[in-house]
């Protein structure tokens, strides 16, 4: 069954300043980074929304991707919270469980990151080496509130909808290849059908395509695209 869906907002929340008190990006600020996220309704299913957030991280800088994921997370757990106040009627009242979220973008980091660790497991111990040595516990803590006891974690339950045996790169350059970008979707709500793989090996070999742009791949990503079954 295909559902039909209509936006019933979105927000371009500005990124910078949250952790208030520190100066962690006072020097390390990316230049072409930022997230929209959107509340789409379903036009047959009732009262089901999806939170839908893209994102692009500039690719420097993996201590400052890893906080603006925490950022991130921060302002999707605030939307949810609000649309589930906001459509709660007599007839039922919504949990925070019941709001799925997609989570879309290019992140520009590896499977074995901070970034793709902290979304995909839901923690991220502040002794994670990306963090490179500094101190951000008591940034982090003002920035996301409440005690971190030496990780930090989210509730959204977000799982990858793509595995390196299905899609080994999402990047394919000729000094690097590798996925970066990713579907994250909240998985007690969700369950992924499957996933459109990428260009077979076997083309870029018989074309002798060492790295795209290409005349025929116009762009160094390729497109993820997921499809979702919604679940309660």
């Amino acid at each position: 069954m295909t559902v039909t869906f209509e936006v019933r907002s979105y927000a371009t929340p500005a990124m910078y300043g949250c952790a208030k008190g520190s100066t962690w990006l006072t020097d390390r600020k990316p230049q072409n980074m930022g997230y929209r996220e959107s509340l789409l309704r379903s036009l047959s299913l009732g009262v089901t929304l999806v939170v839908v957030a893209n994102t692009h991280w500039d690719p420097k800088f993996p201590d400052v991707k890893t906080i603006q994921s925490m950022m991130l997370t921060k302002e999707i757990i605030s939307m949810v919270e609000n649309v589930r106040r906001s459509f709660n009627c007599h007839e039922r009242i919504l949990k925070f469980s019941d709001v799925k979220v997609l989570l879309c973008g290019d992140f520009n980091s590896l499977m074995d990151s901070g970034v793709f660790q902290f979304l995909s497991t839901g923690q991220l111990p502040l002794s994670h080496p990306e963090f490179q040595g500094f101190n951000y516990i008591n940034a982090i803590v003002n920035m996301m509130g409440g005690e971190c006891c030496g990780k930090i974690t989210h509730p959204l339950n977000l799982s990858s909808a793509c595995s390196l045996q299905i899609m080994p790169y999402t990047n394919y350059t000729y000094g690097f290849k590798a996925m970066i970008d990713y579907i994250f979707y909240s998985s007690s709500n969700m369950v992924c059908l499957g996933v459109y793989g990428p260009i077979p090996q076997e083309w870029f070999d018989m074309f002798s395509v060492v790295g795209c742009p290409h005349p025929f791949v116009p762009s160094d990503h390729f497109p993820v695209i997921a499809a979702f079954q919604l679940t309660a």
